[in-house]
């Protein structure tokens, strides 16, 4: 997972879909199902509950392409949508919002020897634990970022806060990591 994906001309697909272009639809369905899923399932861990978010933010987007949404650029509407519908759900079914930790992109390179095994697992196990340890905005403003490929203007559209306090978080992110994961860092 965690696979990077190349955003849609917005302007060009928000003024096909204001004019009911159903390619324009496909267009937004083979570029953002796959990485949309990704985002819910991270937030829900249920697959199915994804389908059933993304498909219903899809038909969001093509139910409300001339009433105003579509003006502003389709990933963060679409990323907020699914984001907002995830966590209502989550609430709804009483379940602890969980990270798919294991989709943050970090490949876990298997070398021949079982010692070179053994430490790539203790990374990833690092790597997973330092990521649990982090509050939950600057989890989020993560995945969202190094996962999703997402902009800071993005993620702000799809949190709904400024981009200063994405960076902000995406700073803090990153100076956690490091102090969690300094035992397997070089030393300068």
């Amino acid at each position: 997972m965690g696979d990077s994906f190349a955003p849609l001309e917005d302007e060009s697909i928000a003024r096909r879909l204001r004019a009911g272009d159903p390619a324009a639809l496909q267009s937004v369905i083979d570029a953002y199902w796959a990485p949309l899923l990704d985002y819910v399932q991270s937030i829900l861990g249920d697959p199915d509950e994804g389908e059933d978010i993304v498909q219903e933010a899809l038909v969001r987007l093509w139910t409300k392409r001339g009433s105003g949404p579509v003006d502003t650029p389709v990933a963060p509407f679409l990323f907020r949508v699914v984001r907002n519908l995830a966590l209502n759900r989550s609430r709804d079914l009483g379940v602890r919002m969980r990270f798919a930790l294991s989709r943050l992109g970090m490949p876990v390179v298997r070398s021949p020897t079982p010692a070179d095994d053994c430490a790539a697992s203790e990374l990833a196990t690092a790597v997973d634990a330092a990521l649990a340890r982090l509050p939950a905005r600057r989890r989020e403003v993560f995945e969202l970022s190094r996962v999703h490929g997402l902009s800071y203007q993005q993620i702000a559209e799809v949190l709904e806060i400024s981009p200063q306090t994405v960076a902000n978080q995406m700073s803090r992110a990153l100076l956690d990591l490091r102090g969690h994961l300094s035992a397997f860092l070089p030393s300068t």
